[in-house]
């Protein structure tokens, strides 16, 4: 869907009235596309403690140390994993206020932090934390460049538990995804570097909702990836979803998810273990709460948060996952914060995030290697929001850092970076794939 302001502040008498008038002129956001260089070519480091690693994370690319270098580069990387007094927090400024001159536009920033735990004193935790503030502002002020600042939080730094996450924000798979935090935490034993061009080869990813939109995306990201592709949706999407599987070299699913059955009918369709699947089948009946009839409530609560349930807890429990298997799980920034005439859409998405959570913490207890994390779109370009009123659809597109709204693509090359191999070291995270939206920021 074409975004008009965008289009017009970018041309020559459109950059004339937008400087004039003080008004915003959104960055073109650069998006990977086969054949790209998968990530920056040229970083910046702001010490060498742990420059071979950051080496083996980026074996293409040119590292160095701040202050050997002088001209631009494409990516910042700041650990501050051994910030542990508030006095140390100094260290960001000396690095960013001189650094940041640096960046080029579409650039990337990185900050690496220390997770926090109860073991630590008050001034170790309350300088890690001070990180959230500091990768947020970051990103609203290199926004206008179509820049990004992301913060990964790890319990040690090594390429087994950083390097999927960093290659993802250092990449132009992540355009969208500014001023997040995530959480790298589970110690990989038996880590291997998969094939970056290829992570999926081999896998088996059952997406929901897979005949348009959003997880249309995804399905065509993951099988890009080298997924194999079954998708799901209802028996009236039949032509839409044949379509999509048979140009991925796909299986169709045509289920009512919201039947108590479909879970075993699913897995009898399947019969192999999944290696991924994605929860993206979703719909909104919006109203405000004084209008909105029981069936508009229990619909949304019922296909959008229910049914995943029902789903993952039968899949778990009949072993339709292999070990090492990902879910991931669709939420929404109106989950997060919120929405007016959403109350129910908002409630289903805000239980998502519980469900991941609360789904990540078990797998962990009972010692699985089956992850669950979650993705919470904002504004993106789709058929869905092509109906919102224009007026809407306008202020909705420039409430987040980057002036714009994302595309369909974005969310999936989210989910493809959280469904990889590689991606094991993550659990229980939800990553807002939304420019910086303001609401719930």
């Amino acid at each position: 869907m074409k975004d008009s302001y965008l289009n017009f502040s970018h041309s020559k008498l459109g950059n004339l009235v937008f400087s004039a008038l003080g008004l915003t002129i959104a960055p073109r956001l650069l998006r990977y596309k086969p054949g790209d260089s998968l990530v920056k070519t040229s970083i910046i480091l702001n010490r060498d403690k742990h420059v071979s690693i950051v080496e083996k994370c980026f074996p293409e690319s040119q590292i160095s140390i701040a202050g050997q270098v002088s001209t631009q580069t494409q990516a910042l990387i700041f650990d501050a994993t051994d910030i542990m007094t508030i006095e140390q927090l100094n260290e960001c400024h000396v690095f960013f206020s001189r650094q940041l001159k640096q960046l080029s536009s579409n650039g990337r920033v990185i900050i690496v932090g220390k997770t926090i735990t109860n073991m630590m004193t008050i001034s170790q935790a309350s300088a890690q934390r001070a990180l959230v503030g500091i990768v947020k502002s970051i990103a609203k002020e290199i926004g206008r460049q179509g820049s990004s600042a992301n913060l990964i939080y790890t319990s040690l730094f090594n390429v087994e538990n950083i390097a999927c996450a960093a290659r993802f924000f250092v990449s132009n798979k992540s355009t969208y995804v500014s001023g997040q935090v995530i959480h790298a935490d589970i110690n990989v034993n038996n880590f291997s570097v998969h094939a970056w061009e290829k992570p999926l080869q081999g896998k088996t990813a059952l997406v929901t909702g897979a005949s348009r939109g959003i997880g249309a995306a995804i399905a065509e990201v993951l099988a890009k990836d080298g997924a194999t592709i079954i998708g799901l949706d209802i028996p009236a999407a039949k032509e839409a979803l044949s379509e999509q599987m048979k140009k991925l070299n796909g299986q169709s699913i045509l289920l009512d998810v919201t039947q108590s059955n479909a879970p075993a009918n699913i897995a009898e369709v399947i019969k192999d273990s999944l290696d991924i699947i994605v929860h993206n089948a979703g719909i909104t009946r919006d109203k405000t709460l004084k209008r909105m009839s029981y069936q508009q409530w229990q619909s949304v609560i019922d296909i959008n948060l229910a049914c995943v349930a029902r789903i993952n807890e039968y899949f778990l429990a009949h072993e339709c996952l292999s070990p090492q298997a990902k879910i991931v799980c669709v939420s929404s920034i109106s989950g997060i914060a919120g929405n007016v005439g959403q109350v129910n859409y908002a409630a289903s998405k805000s239980g998502i995030i519980g469900l991941v959570e609360s789904t990540a913490t078990r797998l962990a207890a009972q010692g699985s290697q089956i992850t669950i994390n979650g993705v919470a779109p904002g504004f993106i370009e789709t058929q869905m929001t092509a109906k919102i009123p224009l007026m809407t659809r306008h202020i909705g597109r420039r409430l987040c850092s980057l002036s714009q709204g994302g595309h369909p693509e974005d969310v999936a090359n989210a989910i493809a970076f959280i469904a990889s191999p590689n991606a094991q070291s993550l659990n229980g995270n939800i990553l807002r794939v939304c420019g910086q939206n303001l609401m719930g920021a």
